[in-house]
């Protein structure tokens, strides 16, 4: 999708198993490649793709560091936490990665953030959060207001987070029927 909206060849977008096999090959990159450009949509807390990227680079440190490759991370959008995790995590394992961000998440993303925020008041506020996440319990009973409790109002185009309100993007069960407005698709 990413090489698709930025009209990027198609033969330069590889999955991470191809990516791996390629390095781990007697041939390994070609000499021409200076940079991996490692594209994720969405960092919540940040541990999936520092986890990630800790076992790719410790899979192939040796040879990220032997051909001086580049490793940009790219995330479309991300919470605070999240990018302070992966720079933090590119941090310890290479002074030379990138973290690009292109959209910090902010409390206006939120739907129940420290304050009133596009609530009318305190009250309303209340009141929604409580319907929400009673609606939120029949869904998914753990996390009611998506994991984290964090309330994400973000929605892509092609899929929606797991921090995003339940009620958004998953059905009810049982006697809870709920149609999503928008259905998360599931890997």
């Amino acid at each position: 999708w990413y090489a698709e909206e930025n009209k990027i060849s198609t033969t330069c977008v590889k999955e991470i198993s191809e990516v791996d096999s390629t390095l781990s090959s007697d041939k390994g990159l070609p000499d021409d490649v200076k940079t991996l450009l490692i594209v994720d949509d969405f960092v919540g807390s940040g541990d999936s793709l520092s986890r990630a990227i800790a076992e790719f680079y410790e899979r192939h440190g040796t040879e990220i560091t032997d051909k001086n490759l580049q490793i940009v991370v790219v995330v479309v959008c991300a919470t605070a936490d999240g990018e302070d995790q992966i720079r933090n995590t590119l941090h310890l394992l290479d002074d030379n990665a990138e973290l690009v961000v292109c959209e910090a998440l902010q409390s206006r993303h939120k739907a129940f953030e420290n304050g009133v925020g596009f609530w009318e008041d305190a009250d309303e506020r209340q009141v929604a959060k409580e319907e929400i996440e009673r609606i939120g319990r029949a869904i998914d009973r753990k996390r009611p207001l998506g994991y984290s409790m964090s309330g994400l109002l973000v929605v892509f185009s092609r899929n929606c987070p797991n921090y995003t309100l339940p009620l958004l993007h998953s059905y009810g069960r049982g006697e809870s029927s709920w149609q999503p407005l928008f259905e998360r698709i599931k890997h």
